[in-house]
């Protein structure tokens, strides 16, 4: 009797385990990994300056002479940005002596002689800085595409009889740079602080 149970319940146990093994035998599949890669853009200028006036003059400035230079600003990048240059530094700038160490007319209160305007159709002064904000119909205000570029032009004019003698051989020198920023998520406003390009739109 008790060899009839022993034996009953080994069968039960081998019928189990084949049981548990067909469980693990049916068909089944997976897919193969799916890798999602995403590459971040790129915010990259590059910018040129060409004189208007013969560079000979440029090197060899008279009292009264006037100059226009031109710069150009490129998208250098993969992403729409926008552009801007600090105003004191584009139309500011410093005399420099032979050695090129800073000068400083030795008459006080000697007037400024040098005079620069800005000549910017699309910019746009906003507080201390010159924005490009020319609009488009379709990319909006002050955005430039990949490969595309912008100009701004400005005037250089030394004075007349207020440049006496103590300015020949001075050097005047300027010193310009532009900034970039992408023009997508409000990235302008949040940067640069400035709402000329547009603002978030108010969340309740």
């Amino acid at each position: 009797m008790k060899k009839n149970i022993l034996y009953s319940m080994l069968v039960i146990v081998v019928v189990l385990a084949l049981s548990l093994g067909a469980t693990m035998a049916w068909f089944t599949a997976e897919t193969d990994e799916i890798v999602n890669t995403f590459t971040a853009g790129t915010v990259l200028i590059s910018a040129d300056e060409t004189s208007v006036t013969p560079a000979e003059f440029v090197y060899n400035v008279n009292p009264g002479d006037c100059f226009e230079k031109v710069f150009t600003i490129t998208n250098d990048g993969t992403k729409r940005m926008v552009i801007r240059t600090e105003a004191a530094a584009l139309i500011t700038g410093g005399w420099y002596d032979e050695d090129g160490d800073p000068w400083a007319h030795p008459v006080p209160d000697e007037p400024f002689v040098v005079t620069i305007t800005v000549d910017a159709p699309g910019w746009e002064q906003d507080g201390d800085y010159w924005y490009y904000t020319a609009s488009t119909p379709t990319h909006g205000a002050g955005v430039i595409l990949p490969g595309d570029d912008v100009t701004i032009m400005i005037r250089v004019c030394f004075a007349g009889e207020e440049m006496d003698n103590e300015y020949q051989g001075k050097v005047f020198k300027m010193e310009t740079v532009f900034e970039a920023v992408q023009a997508s998520n409000f990235a302008p406003y949040h940067q640069w602080e400035t709402d000329v390009f547009g603002t978030p739109p108010v969340t309740p």
